[in-house]
């Protein structure tokens, strides 16, 4: 069996599974490991190939972060990860950096209807661009470009493009991020499972008198009690989130479609049906026709940006 590595750098954790050449399908013995309990990549990957007594043909390492060259920069972890490093504890083996997201893009190819996609709107099925957006500990975007044949994955960093009020509490919220100390409030300042949703519950406690939350566990909790504070907090956070979407959809013009991914989305599924995600998507003036035509899908898969790493090993070891 020709053995593939995946390897999948989040901010919070880093999640490794192998695969086999001839099939994406099964993902064979998949680990977690805490990001913040490790100094780097490096003892990770020596602690998770003991089990192994075959040599891997190849690793892809799919890294939340923007991926230049063969040594990346971790955008939310103290890490950097080096291929030539990688390679020498792999045994040589073949090295590919990507991003996440251009990860989780490869792997949309594979995924099938009530087999790792929930339908949040339907939509009008058409052949064109796709576009994936992921909020989890932070927010990533990438692309997937029909070029008549088939779909292309690239890489983006539009998570951290600059956010845009479009509403009095949106405004309020930019001015209340502002006072404290974020000089750039980018989406992922909004959209995000760090940053983002602890800061919407902050500033909706602040307008409210409501209690005082941390994380967003915390949030979600509070909202499912009825907490009127989280309510408000989650509401507030699907519709940007379709609003960010809907700005990806347009820029991408991703016509074949949305896909949500990320550790967020599967957990919100609730608050995501309701109506404000559909009005932050839609509410593009001239363009909100366009956008209820395009079909919106949640990635219920948590190997997905694993099957879509090693899926770009493949096609680039058999070039």
């Amino acid at each position: 069996m020709e053995l593939l590595i995946a390897v999948d750098i989040g901010g919070t954790k880093v999640r490794i599974g192998a695969f086999s050449a001839a099939n994406l399908e099964e993902v064979i013995k998949v680990k977690d490991y805490a990001s913040g309990s490790y100094p780097g990549l490096t003892p990770i990957l020596q602690d998770y190939l003991k089990q192994f007594p075959d040599k891997p043909k190849a690793i892809a390492i799919g890294i939340a972060g923007p991926v230049e060259g063969r040594r990346v920069t971790v955008t939310n972890l103290p890490w950097s990860v080096d291929a030539a490093e990688v390679a020498t504890i792999c045994s040589d083996a073949d090295v590919f950096l990507l991003n996440d997201l251009e990860a989780h893009a490869w792997g949309v190819g594979l995924l099938r209807p009530n087999a790792g996609l929930i339908c949040l709107h339907p939509g009008v099925t058409r052949v064109g661009n796709r576009a994936l957006i992921a909020a989890g500990t932070g927010l990533g975007e990438a692309n997937l470009f029909w070029d008549g044949q088939r779909h292309i994955p690239s890489a983006s960093e539009g998570g951290h493009t600059s956010f845009a009020p479009t509403t009095n509490d949106d405004v309020e919220l930019l001015q209340y991020l502002w006072k404290q100390s974020a000089a750039h409030v980018s989406w992922e300042r909004i959209v995000s499972g760090s940053f983002g949703l602890p800061s919407i519950y902050q500033f909706w406690q602040n307008k409210l008198r409501g209690a005082s939350l941390r994380t967003a566990e915390e949030v979600f909790a509070a909202a499912a009690d009825g907490d009127a504070t989280g309510v408000a907090a989650m509401r507030m956070f699907a519709r940007l989130y379709g609003a960010e979407a809907g700005n990806l959809a347009l820029k991408s013009m991703a016509v074949g479609g949305i896909y949500l991914g990320g550790g967020i989305a599967p957990k919100i599924l609730s608050w995501l049906k309701g109506p404000d995600f559909m009005v932050g998507f839609t509410s593009k003036g001239r363009f909100q026709e366009l956008l209820e035509k395009i079909p919106i899908h949640i990635i219920d898969d948590p190997y997905n940006a694993l099957r879509g790493a090693a899926r770009c090993a493949v096609s680039k070891i058999s070039r």
